[in-house]
C-alpha cells in the first residue's frame, strides 16, 4: 500500500466559528432571563398568621419580656402568663403554674391547651430555652414560639 502524498490531505482546515458563538450568546441569554434570584430567607421580614388552632383548643401564651432588675442573674427576663393571669420570676415558677392550671382543669387541660412561647426584644435565648425547659417539665403536650 502506498502511503497517501501530503498534497492529498486537507490543508488549512478550519471550523466555522460564528455559529458556535451564536449559540453560545443564545445560550447565555437563555440561562440570564430564566434565572432566578432569591433572597436569604433569613432576612426576609416574616408575618405569621395569628391563628387559635382547632375550635376545641386553648392558646396559653407566655410572654418573656427583658426585666433589668431581676433578682437571678441567671434568668434575666420577666415571664407573664396572661391566661392564668400569673406572672413568674423563674421557670420553676412557670412549672409550678402550669402544674396548678393541669391539677386544676384535669388532664384534658393538658392535651387541648397549645403553649406559644413569646420573646419580646430583649430577651435572651437562654431564657427562652429555660422556659421551654421548664414547659416540658409540666408535660404540656403542644409548644410553639411565636415571633
Amino acid at each position: 500500500m502506498a502511503e497517501p502524498k501530503r498534497s492529498d490531505r486537507r490543508e488549512g482546515g478550519s471550523l466555522k466559528m460564528t455559529a458556535m458563538i451564536d449559540v453560545v450568546f443564545l445560550l447565555l441569554i437563555f440561562f440570564i432571563v430564566s434565572t432566578e434570584f432569591r433572597t436569604i430567607e433569613g432576612l426576609l421580614p416574616n408575618n405569621l398568621p395569628v391563628g387559635t388552632g382547632p375550635d376545641d383548643s386553648i392558646v396559653l401564651r407566655i410572654e418573656l419580656t427583658e426585666d433589668p432588675l431581676a433578682a437571678d442573674p441567671s434568668f434575666s427576663s420577666r415571664v407573664a402568663l396572661p391566661l392564668a393571669c400569673a406572672t413568674a420570676s423563674s421557670p420553676e415558677e412557670v412549672t409550678a403554674v402550669l402544674k396548678g392550671m393541669i391539677a386544676r382543669h384535669g388532664d384534658l387541660f393538658r392535651e387541648r391547651t397549645c403553649v406559644v412561647i413569646l420573646a419580646r426584644p430583649g430577651v435572651l435565648y437562654n431564657d427562652v430555652v429555660r422556659v421551654y425547659d421548664a414547659v416540658c417539665a409540666a408535660r404540656m403536650a403542644k409548644v410553639s414560639f411565636a415571633l
